[in-house]
């Protein structure tokens, strides 16, 4: 939103619309953040563009990486910082990326410091978690632990939400023939990477 404030505030020729156009957003926000946006957009809110990441480690070995809009992963956003409290307490203290600044970096830096240290330390790849994860089990959890964004859980992941799938090289097919660069699929289980709800 405020980038988008930015922009209109530097692009004068867009004065006459800009009040509008920030008002239509704001509205647009709140009502994702109720869970209640028009049903007819709901593809638009949900929809995933998936990525294949190449694992160093692992020769020819791609790993997906499912990301979501970024109206949604800001709306997401902000509903944890205003309910950091309730959202830390619900989900307890082993975690260490819900409702707080720079979590993940914390952890990679203490992992880091205690393999300085000498100290005995394990690591575990869960791979593919976040698009192995039963949805069922997600709404269930967060209807018992944080009722308050069960709206938008609901809207996010209760039914299919369609996965972008780009391609490796698309564009042209093994006979010469034009293929689309991208595929899209329906996606009915897991949940999409940078999604603060899933």
């Amino acid at each position: 939103y405020e980038f988008h404030k930015l922009a209109l505030s530097e692009a004068t020729w867009l004065a006459d619309i800009a009040p509008a156009y920030l008002d239509v957003l704001h509205r647009a926000a709140c009502l994702q953040a109720r869970g209640r946006p028009p049903q007819a957009l709901r593809r638009m809110y949900t929809t995933a563009v998936l990525f294949a990441l190449e694992q160093k480690s692992v020769p020819l070995k791609l790993r997906p990486i499912g990301v979501g809009t970024i109206a949604r992963r800001l709306v997401g956003r902000a509903m944890m910082l205003a309910h950091r409290e309730e959202t830390r307490h619900a989900v307890g203290h082993r975690q260490l990326a819900v409702a707080e600044a720079a979590g993940t970096e914390g952890l990679a830096f203490a992992a880091r410091q205690s393999l300085h240290a000498g100290w005995h330390t394990w690591f575990s790849d869960c791979s593919a978690a976040f698009q192995e994860l039963d949805r069922q089990l997600m709404l269930d959890e967060v209807a018992t632990r944080l009722p308050r964004f069960l709206p938008l859980v609901e809207f996010l992941y209760a039914g299919s939400s369609p996965v972008i799938v780009h391609r490796l090289g698309g564009g042209a097919g093994a006979d010469g023939d034009e293929t689309p660069a991208y595929a899209v699929l329906d996606s009915m289980q897991g949940c999409t990477q940078g999604c603060a709800f899933g």
